[in-house]
C-alpha cells in the first residue's frame, strides 16, 4: 500500500457499502469517511478537489492546476495531505521495472 494515510478513506467506506447494500450512497460514505478521518480544513479542501482527482486524474491535469493543488495541500499539516503532495508530484508513478516473473 504506497498511501497507507489516504486508503484509509475508501476501506472506511467499505463497511458501510455492505450494511446499507442497496441503499448505499457513494457520495455520503465518502463524505462521512473524509469528515471523520481527515480533520475540517482538509476535509473541505479534498471534497473540493475529489473530482478533479476522479475524472481529471494526475495525467490529465496541467502543470498550473498540480502546482495549485501542490501549495494548497502542502500548506495543511497531516499525513494525508503529504500523501496527496508526494502523488500530485508523481511520488506514486508506476515502475514496470518493479514487475517480476
Amino acid at each position: 500500500m504506497n498511501q497507507a494515510w489516504l486508503s484509509q478513506i475508501p476501506i472506511s467506506t467499505l463497511g458501510e457499502s455492505y450494511r446499507a447494500k442497496a441503499a448505499y450512497d457513494p457520495k455520503k460514505a465518502l463524505i462521512n469517511a473524509v469528515e471523520t478521518l481527515c480533520g475540517k480544513s482538509l476535509t473541505k479542501a479534498i471534497l473540493e478537489d475529489v473530482t478533479t482527482f476522479q475524472e481529471i486524474g494526475l495525467d490529465e491535469m496541467s502543470q498550473d492546476q498540480k502546482c495549485a493543488l501542490i501549495e494548497k495541500y502542502a500548506s495543511i499539516r497531516s499525513p494525508f495531505a503529504e500523501e496527496i503532495v508526494d502523488w500530485l508530484q508523481d511520488g506514486y508513478s508506476f515502475d514496470p521495472e518493479c514487475l517480476t516473473e
